[in-house]
């Protein structure tokens, strides 16, 4: 969960095999589908991070086929897969940093705990939201 501009509440979450957003309003939970899981399918065993960046657009980290992926809502969804093939990815979380670029965290289970596990993937958005780890 995460609170927008106007400090309500909005969630990401998996239902149904598809990744979901809903954003609170004065009329209630509006409920939008972000990945229809037609491109991969959606794991449910990681819950997705929800952030909001510096001009109010949402963003979720969350896994598809296992793979990082990053979604941003800039007039629409846009989806990006994050290289990251070698990890077994668990905990997300999604950040922005000051100068409004997405800082993903998470923990690669691939290998036992060694102070190597917990990665941090930065995210190089172009106009088409292609991702690129740093």
């Amino acid at each position: 969960m995460a609170l927008d501009a106007a400090e309500q509440p909005a969630v990401a979450y998996i239902h149904e095999d598809k990744l979901w957003y809903a954003a609170y309003t004065p009329i209630g939970w509006v409920h939008t589908v972000v990945d229809d899981g037609s491109e991969g399918s959606i794991n449910n065993n990681v819950i997705p991070s929800l952030a909001f960046d510096k001009n109010g657009n949402p963003a979720i980290a969350y896994l598809r086929d296992g793979q990082l992926t990053y979604a941003a809502n800039h007039a629409g969804w846009l989806i990006s897969p994050v290289d990251e093939s070698d990890a077994v990815v668990w905990c997300i979380d999604l950040v922005f940093d000051s100068n409004n670029m997405p800082l993903i965290a998470f923990y690669d289970g691939s290998s036992n705990w060694d102070g190597t596990s917990l990665k941090l993937a930065g995210i190089g958005l172009t106009a088409t939201c292609a991702a690129d780890l740093n």
